[in-house]
């Protein structure tokens, strides 16, 4: 039950208290051969550190799992390499990042992981997006928004059109750029996502200003507006 406990409280964004407790309790797994409640507690800990901004430690706390590749399920160690694969690219090692990231997805898909595979495309996207690949961005930003729409998590969608958003602003393509925000404002509002919205009328007012500048992005707008919104 602590592990629970401990989740909820990551879940509620109380990090300090995770970081504080996990450590006794993983040694406990560990100490008594439970292999897989020591990793899963492994990657708690590196999800709460790095949501901390403490990085290079949660990549420390990690690492050394890679070595019990053969001692835990496929799917888990998805979740390993899904992990460190986005600490890697936060770090700004992309190349390391992207491999870890791909394989972690191949492992979730066989092992039917939808929402550890929804996490992974999410994660691509945020590396082609880095890497100044937006095509690629938009491909796996929309991978992520269907699984997570399949999935019934609506904030995680919601939260996707902002990403999809931000990247159609920086191609340019304001038309789309509306469309993702509208389309995500009202559940963001509902779930009182306040960063989230203002950064959805931000954009918003970056596209404007944008049109306001561009009679041609000005025409395509306002033609898009007579369009289905998606």
């Amino acid at each position: 039950m602590t592990y629970q406990r401990l989740a909820v409280l990551y879940g509620l964004g109380r990090s300090g208290l995770v970081n504080d407790a996990i450590q006794t309790l993983e040694k406990g797994f560990l100490a008594f051969g439970m292999r897989e409640d020591y990793v899963k507690c492994r990657i708690l800990w590196a999800s709460s550190l790095k949501i901390s901004g403490r990085c290079e430690v949660a990549l420390d706390v990690l690492e050394p799992l890679r070595k019990m590749r053969h001692e835990i399920t496929p799917a888990l160690f998805g979740r390993v390499l899904l992990e460190l694969g986005d600490l890697h690219q936060i770090e700004g090692d992309y190349d390391r990042g992207l491999a870890d990231l791909n394989e972690a997805a191949t492992l979730l898909r066989e092992g039917g992981q939808l929402t550890g595979l929804a996490d992974a495309a999410s994660m691509l996207g945020a590396s082609c997006r880095a890497r100044g690949m937006l095509n690629e961005a938009i491909r796996f930003y929309e991978k992520g928004r269907e699984a997570y729409s399949q999935l019934g998590m609506k904030y995680l969608e919601a939260y996707m059109r902002i990403l999809l958003a931000e990247t159609y602003l920086a191609m340019g393509k304001l038309v789309e750029t509306e469309r993702q925000v509208l389309a995500a404002l009202p559940t963001l509002q509902e779930q009182h996502m306040v960063v989230e919205v203002t950064a959805g009328l931000g954009i918003l007012q970056e596209a404007a200003r944008r049109r306001s500048l561009d009679p041609v992005a000005l025409r395509e707008f306002v033609q898009g507006r007579g369009h289905k919104r998606t």
